[in-house]
């Protein structure tokens, strides 16, 4: 089963519904799991049912906003929940900010197990008990002049539980199950116990581990190091850029920048809201924010993106790790609805590379542009070239151009220029135009395009339609030209996990099997 653990025929590296009668909720994004256990527990309330409702959260997650929102909701109703936090001081990579002090504050002044209320009012030996354990709890809080922020919401708690002991576990788990209201357990674990490499590790690199890779690509670079390249020079002559991102420094390859110029990098945690309307505050205030944010968790922060950047035009550059398929993570993860989202939003511009300089020069169109950018980037690897382009915002790049073509293929992203290769290389009559904005869109190339051929296809892999394809309809719609548009893309759906090349194949958006049906094999 390992050795399949996230791959096409494999099982997912979440918990998945379709997979386990067990798994009872699919996790993926950070911090869902309070108040779902709260309607949980509220639906079992009122069915008049009798079973536990246990949230496990991690403390990283336990700062994410939706978290403490459940919690501040939780704490004003009668429907019990169970709560373990899993606390080994690590989010992908180490937690930090103030939650985490806090939490580190009740690791050390919290040294034996207590079960507070529920011991309350029962037998004598357990009145003495709890009368001792009070006495103790509260001689110590005297001492450390702290109190237990968790118990301060009204929360019955019991911890800090060593996660490695079975029996003290055990032990925890029964006084929370006998217990008549919400209760905490909290619980210390070591991240990758049992396995050395992944105990020391405080990069976060064994953090999503899957089967060994099939990739033959290890010579390559990611999009997310030539970015942060790009954004380290910038950087150098620029002292008003600075740096945001939710708890991906590592993943978004930032440990430079950041290593750099730690007083312009901001690494707020797992708090995408918070991330973006950070970056507004400081765009109103003339600085030049870089918010580095997945294309999966860029969708928790739709309303920020509408109400505290674009309305208000603030010059804010979004990188978009991620864009597109994204192969293990499965359906949370895809990148596939971000163009969606942002296409909704006034004050905007939509880019994607097509080749490995096109980054810096986007980079620094958008950085002088007043309003929202939103600058894409896949989980491809790219090789270091010498090619190099000019870049002009709302100019489309020809790719392969053929004397008497009728076909015209329209595309974005790296993939169109492999594509165009592969075109070029077989000889086809087919004319491949690599779109780099698709808002605003090369719309005198688009009246040309409408005249010359009687096919034209619109390819996209890192999309579903409504994106590059509903944006060039509804520039021919718009002015009344009748037109038919082919879509190779992304379908409407919730994509599984794989490698990436084994995704593209199975919708037919790999290189090879979009040559296969402009061919007709």
């Amino acid at each position: 089963m390992l050795e399949k653990l996230r791959k096409s025929d494999g099982v997912s590296g979440f918990l998945s519904i379709n997979e386990s009668i067990y798994d009872s909720y699919e996790t993926g994004h950070a911090g869902t799991a309070l108040s779902t256990a709260i309607g949980m527990a509220i639906a079992r309330d009122l069915k008049k049912e009798n079973n536990e409702i246990i949230a496990l959260v991690g403390d990283a997650s336990l700062a994410n906003g939706l978290s403490l929102e459940a919690l501040n909701h939780l704490s004003d109703l009668n429907n019990k929940v169970i709560i373990i936090i899993n606390d080994n001081q690590m989010s992908i990579s180490q937690n930090f900010g103030g939650i985490n002090k806090l939490l580190n504050d009740i690791r050390l002044s919290h040294l034996y197990l207590e079960g507070k209320n529920i011991l309350k009012g029962e037998s004598k030996v357990k009145r003495f008990i709890y009368k001792n354990l009070k006495l103790v709890k509260d001689s110590l809080k005297r001492s450390i002049d702290k109190e237990n922020w968790l118990e301060n919401l009204g929360f019955n708690y019991i911890g800090v539980v060593d996660g490695h002991n079975l029996e003290k576990l055990k032990e925890a788990l029964e006084i929370a199950k006998n217990s008549k209201e919400s209760i905490i357990v909290h619980v210390s674990t070591i991240k990758g116990k049992g396995y050395k490499d992944a105990e020391e590790d405080k990069l976060g690199d064994y953090h999503g581990v899957g089967a060994k890779s099939t990739s033959k690509e290890k010579d390559k670079v990611s999009w997310s190091e030539v970015v942060s390249e790009s954004l380290l020079t910038l950087a150098s002559s620029n002292d008003s850029l600075c740096v945001i991102t939710p708890a991906m420094v590592n993943g978004s390859k930032l440990a430079n920048f950041f290593n750099k110029y730690p007083k312009r990098s901001f690494d707020v945690g797992i708090a995408e809201e918070h991330a973006l309307t950070l970056a507004s505050g400081l765009a109103l205030n003339g600085l030049l924010p870089f918010v580095s944010i997945y294309s999966t968790f860029l969708q928790r922060g739709y309303d920020m993106l509408s109400h505290d950047l674009a309305r208000m035009n603030s010059n804010v550059v979004i990188g978009v790790d991620r864009a597109g398929i994204i192969g293990q993570d499965g359906s949370s993860h895809q990148g596939i609805f971000d163009v969606a989202l942002a296409l909704t939003l006034p004050n905007s511009r939509i880019a994607m590379p097509l080749i490995y300089s096109d980054i810096s020069k986007l980079l620094i169109n958008e950085f002088n542009y007043r309003g929202v950018s939103f600058i894409r980037y896949p989980r491809e690897r790219i090789t270091r070239d010498n090619k190099t382009y000019k870049i002009e915002v709302a100019k489309a790049r020809t790719l392969n151009k053929k004397k008497n073509a009728m076909k015209a293929i329209i595309g974005i992203g790296p993939l169109t220029n492999k594509l165009a290769d592969k075109i070029k290389e077989l000889n086809l009559d087919i004319d491949v135009y690599g779109f780099i904005y698709i808002r605003p869109l090369d719309e005198k190339l688009l009246l040309n395009i409408a005249k010359q051929y009687t096919e034209i296809i619109i390819y996209d892999p890192y999309s579903i339609k409504t994106g590059l394809y509903s944006e060039i309809l509804d520039f021919y719609n718009s002015n009344n030209i009748k037109i038919k548009l082919e879509f190779i893309g992304i379908p409407l759906e919730f994509l599984p996990h794989g490698e990436i090349d084994e995704i593209l194949d199975k919708y037919k958006l790999s290189i090879d099997e979009v040559i296969k049906r402009l061919t007709g094999e």
